[in-house]
């Protein structure tokens, strides 16, 4: 149920008469006694507070589907995994609705997620604390206009270039605050300023609180609640902004039910993903950069195996690929071509549930290559076969990969060989996919492809070309991926990538112990990705990291 909002400014008309009735503590209280008739025994989801002439001053209760402007969402933690792998800010959110309607949907800041970031503009002699509000832009990120700002003015100025969310609580955008400043009308104190907004489309919400899924709360509190909670944010600074998130869930009564559906193990993975989220992206980067490889030009000629890092530039910030493409973390992958428009592999360690029925006794396991069809590339094998036969080499079978001992094989020559035993399964690779590196000369600093990722983000780097028969060895213990193979599975792509390191991979040695903490939170993310993209079982998977 949407409540229609006017997201005009509030300068004709009286709106602000509704707003100095302070209908909704009215409601508030409604409610308190609705659930006071009801039972005497069950705890209330309504909290009232009072002065003395029994004026409402503090309240919170539960609004169901009662969305409307002012109204808090909070997220409820959910099974599938989504919260930790993508769109990590979500998680344990609490969402103030600033535009409802059922013609354009829903529309909210984030409350509880605090960069230690400042805007400046160019003609202006004073700064911005801003917050991140949300990952959606209506024009450009840039622009005054989308970035709101929430206050508690109450001067007929301010509010002539306000909108009204509740009694006490108004947003503006940051052009019409710069003003007001100017004008010596505020201080950019008297503001919180949020970049971006979460959006909805008409009917989005209602199926997301749903039975079915039921991912959101609805909250409806006071306006002196949210503006005390945003002032202690500002103390703590970028944070994940579970403590507003806490206290929301535990004025309605919900705190229980809201943690009720996942493990605590489960739950800590959830809040580590979400903390290193705020770590990439709402804390200063550190200035210190060391460089840990050679920028100079990488060989990544077809049969070169390279293999992610686990460390950033400075060797102290998270894994490259924690916070999205986890199928990329502690891979391993197989050069196939590498030419003017782009670097093509396969991932080598991750195996899929599928597999290729040879005969009654062969049958091949399909391993995940990447998320492309081959036949994009005007490909006309469904697959990618590789072997490492010394036998079929010998035989001209294939067509080899450099000099790396790798070929690729067309279906039916694998085929077969197999069938005439020229070969044996542990021979053969078969990948369902390919990854592709797109080049050009405006793309990074060398120009895109692989080499973007080696040379400049240092994301990946060479493996000695001595370390693939190993490698070979290990994946090929490697089975059909099922809910029971999961972490065996993954144990081994680990063990491949470890043995393609010249060096000790041992990170729990590393001095520096968060570098080993998020080491073991990214496997976790390798985990779930695999469970949510190649078995298809996210509600059923669980993943946990430790307590420390």
């Amino acid at each position: 149920l949407l409540a229609s909002s006017n997201d005009s400014n509030n300068e004709d008309d009286g709106s602000f008469d509704l707003e100095e009735r302070d209908w909704r503590a009215f409601r508030a209280r409604l409610v308190q006694q609705e659930q006071d008739q009801q039972s005497t025994s069950a705890s209330p989801t309504t909290r009232l507070s009072l002065n003395d002439d029994s004026t409402v001053t503090r309240w919170a209760y539960d609004a169901g589907m009662n969305i409307e402007v002012g109204t808090v969402l909070l997220s409820i933690p959910t099974t599938d995994l989504c919260q930790a792998l993508e769109q990590q800010y979500f998680h344990r959110c609490a969402c103030l609705i600033t535009h409802c309607d059922n013609e354009n949907g829903v529309k909210g800041i984030l409350l509880n997620r605090p960069t230690a970031f400042m805007y400046k503009a160019a003609d202006d002699d004073f700064e911005w604390s801003l917050w991140f509000g949300g990952n959606m832009y209506e024009n450009h990120i840039d622009d005054d206009s989308e970035i709101t700002c929430l206050h508690s003015l109450t001067s007929l100025q301010a509010k002539n270039v306000s909108t009204v969310i509740e009694r006490g609580l108004y947003f503006t955008n940051l052009a019409r605050a710069r003003t007001l400043v100017k004008k010596k009308l505020a201080k950019p104190k008297d503001f919180w300023c949020f970049g971006g907004h979460c959006k909805w489309f008409p009917g989005q919400l209602e199926q997301e609180m749903g039975p079915e899924r039921g991912e959101w709360f609805g909250v409806s509190m006071d306006a002196a609640t949210i503006l005390e909670q945003l002032r202690q944010q500002e103390l703590a600074g970028a944070t994940a902004g579970l403590d507003m998130w806490e206290l929301f869930v535990d004025r309605i009564d919900k705190h229980e039910e809201a943690l009720s559906r996942i493990p605590r193990g489960q739950l800590r993975f959830y809040d580590r993903m979400l903390q290193a989220w705020v770590n990439s992206n709402l804390v200063l980067a550190s200035d210190e950069v060391t460089a840990n490889i050679t920028s100079s030009k990488a060989n990544l000629g077809p049969g070169t195996i390279v293999r992610a890092r686990v460390k950033g530039k400075d060797g102290t910030t998270c894994p490259p690929f924690l916070l999205s493409e986890q199928d990329f973390h502690r891979s391993l992958v197989l050069v196939l071509s590498d030419d003017e428009t782009a670097s093509i592999g396969v991932h080598l360690n991750l195996p899929l549930s599928g597999v290729i029925e040879i005969s009654d006794t062969i049958r091949l396991p399909i391993r995940y290559g990447g998320p492309t069809d081959p036949e994009e590339t005007n490909d006309e094998e469904a697959f990618v076969w590789i072997h490492r036969s010394r036998a079929l080499q010998k035989a001209g079978e294939g067509t080899p990969l450099g000099k790396s001992g790798f070929s690729t094989i067309k279906e039916d020559d694998a085929v077969e060989a197999l069938h005439s035993g020229k070969a044996s399964p542990d021979d053969f690779m078969i990948f369902s996919g390919i990854c592709i590196w797109e080049k050009d000369e405006d793309f990074g600093l060398v120009g895109g492809g692989l080499a973007e990722q080696v040379q400049e983000l240092e994301s990946m780097e060479v493996v000695s070309s001595n370390k693939a028969g190993t490698i070979w060895n290990l994946l090929n213990r490697q089975e059909v991926l099922t809910s029971d193979t999961l972490e065996s599975n993954i144990d081994i792509a680990i063990a491949s990538w470890e043995a393609a390191s010249d060096e000790d991979d041992n990170v729990a040695n590393e001095e520096n112990a968060a570098v080993a903490e998020d080491l073991l939170l990214a496997d976790a993310a390798l985990r779930a990705w695999a469970a949510v993209s190649l078995l298809d079982e996210p509600t059923t998977t669980l993943i946990e990291v430790p307590e420390g």
